[in-house]
């Protein structure tokens, strides 16, 4: 028995955890299946299934050791078909034989099949699984640097989700969205840990051509969590808000019309719309996951530190500021002002736009350092007057209003970026997950 198998038993305990986050029976398959993705195997390795019943694992192919590690990606994913289409063969086999099917007739593969089918009392169960083969990469150790680098920003985005009186085992799920990459852009423009695509972002962020509030972890938490709260006041579940995030809210608004309740197990195997598919349906199995395995992640990782939050002060400027003058005065370096905010697009940080009027501009904390003082001395050579926050403390981390963030952060770790998917919230259309098949592509 796995590792991954004996730590789901922290999920099935009651508590108030598992009330806020019911594990619905139906669910427990898939709950099982991407706790192994986040905690067991990695991206070299793919895991051929079927995408109705996740119960049902064909192989796991290791790449390197069939590709090797210099092999170009179309290729690897030109092995993963032929392997999958060796279980293709062997399900339309299975399917034209007679019944009782003869055990001794069947070819390894075959009877690997057969015996994966074995409990499922269904005629039709081989012909419809021939359509439903799926490859899907191994995350474990992206996952790792997911919890690594949540560190960063992970004590802010609780304090955010608390400020607004939601539960905080909601801060897991940028690890199902984006794996904690602060700059991930997906090919579809989602952005951010969060992931949000650009209609979205706009209701409650700046997005334009010197600012992108979607790759501000702190603001991007706050959108979020507005997002989040709405979506649980119209729906009144968290399983049900959960998969909002990823189908949208009129999406779950009519799945919940439809059964006249928000259970959600029922939802997930009868809630039929052309929409609600492979990636909408795992979301909030995919978040009961990554919360399990991020909450034990000294369970299935050995020796990881969780990195550090690191602090800054913030001032807000009265007026338009070039980052050349801020470096200036205040001796930081241009490219420490970038990555203490992550918001500025490469028009700002190439000195070309100004940094607007009203921004609150974060500086790396120092001992003693007050940027008034400093200001002051610059008042005669400054264009551009400036308004100072008061100096804040390593110890006061988050001054927060659900319309106004003062806070202390920590620049982004450097860190591998992977290619993501789109993400549509609210009532947009559905988006594929944006880890399920990175970096090979979803089949």
């Amino acid at each position: 028995m796995t590792l991954s198998i004996l730590c789901l038993g922290i999920l099935s305990t009651a508590s108030a955890e598992e009330k806020l986050f019911p594990l619905p029976s139906q669910l427990q398959d898939n709950v099982d299946f991407w706790t192994r993705i986040y905690g067991l195997y990695s991206s070299r390795q793919v895991v051929i299934h079927d995408k109705e019943n996740l119960a049902v694992v064909y192989e796991v192919l290791n790449l390197n050791e069939f590709t090797g590690d210099s092999t170009d990606l179309n290729t690897k994913w030109d092995f993963v078909e032929q392997e999958k289409e060796k279980f293709r063969l062997a399900l339309m086999r299975l399917h034209e034989m007679s019944k009782p099917i003869p055990l001794d007739s069947l070819n390894q593969v075959e009877f690997a099949v057969f015996i994966e089918w074995a409990d499922v009392q269904d005629d039709g169960k081989y012909l419809r699984a021939f359509d439903n083969i799926r490859g899907q990469l191994g995350l474990c150790d992206r996952f790792r640097e997911s919890v690594q680098r949540s560190g960063f920003y992970y004590p802010y985005i609780k304090e955010i989700f608390q400020s607004f009186q939601l539960p905080t085992e909601l801060c897991s799920m940028p690890h199902v969205e984006s794996l904690f990459n602060y700059k991930s852009y997906s090919k579809a423009g989602a952005a951010g840990i969060w992931q949000f695509i650009p209609h979205t972002g706009m209701l409650f962020l700046t997005i334009n051509n010197a600012l992108d509030e979607r790759l501000d972890p702190v603001l991007a938490t706050v959108a979020a969590a507005k997002l989040l709260q709405k979506s649980y006041n119209e729906l009144g579940s968290w399983p049900l808000a959960i998969t909002a995030y990823n189908h949208g809210l009129n999406g779950m608004k009519s799945a919940m019309q439809q059964f006249g309740n928000d259970d959600f197990g029922l939802v997930y195997n009868q809630y039929k719309s052309r929409s609600f598919g492979f990636a909408s349906k795992n979301f909030y199995s995919e978040f009961l996951a990554a919360l399990h395995v991020s909450q034990n992640h000294f369970l299935y990782f050995k020796d990881l530190a969780v990195a550090p939050p690191f602090n800054f002060q913030t001032i807000e400027l009265l007026e338009p500021l070039k980052i050349a003058q801020a470096a200036n005065i205040f001796s930081v370096p241009i490219d420490t002002l970038a990555a203490y905010n992550p918001a500025f697009r490469k028009s700002i940080v190439d000195n070309i736009v100004p940094i607007p009027a009203g921004y609150h501009f974060r500086l790396p904390y120092r001992e003693g350092f007050d940027p008034r003082e400093v200001l002051a001395r610059h008042a005669s050579t400054v264009e551009s007057p400036v308004k100072a926050q008061p100096a804040v403390t390593p110890d006061s981390l988050i001054t927060l209003q659900h319309d106004s963030v003062l806070i202390l952060s920590a620049p982004p770790i450097k860190m591998p970026e992977h290619p993501f998917r789109a993400d549509d919230m609210l009532n947009s259309p559905p988006r594929q997950s944006n880890l399920n098949a990175a970096p090979l592509p979803e089949n």
